[in-house]
């Protein structure tokens, strides 16, 4: 028997992680100054069109408040090309998955 997920319920769940992760973003790690500025980050890969990554991470960088802000972007590709790899090479480049 299916059981029908409850999506009210489900926003709620999700909208109480981000508070919490919110909360947390407050706590510094001694190690490090602060949250990455100004940096791009990106999810590689196909498909990527449905992932729901980029609205997650860009509402957490934007809860950081930093003034410079990241982002979190889709990169549908199905093979590396130059263009990646010049991406790679950014000065602004944060990071991909």
């Amino acid at each position: 028997m299916a059981t029908q997920v409850d999506s009210k319920s489900s926003i709620d769940s999700q909208q109480a992680l981000l508070h919490s992760l919110e909360d947390s973003a407050s706590i510094r790690n001694p190690s490090m100054d602060g949250p990455p500025r100004g940096k791009k980050f990106y999810l590689f890969g196909f498909p990527v069109a449905h992932s729901t990554a980029p609205a997650f991470h860009n509402h957490f960088f934007k809860s950081w408040r930093t003034g410079t802000p990241n982002t979190y972007e889709t990169w549908s590709t199905s093979r590396v090309t130059d263009d990646l790899v010049n991406t790679f090479l950014q000065d602004d480049f944060g990071g991909a998955t």
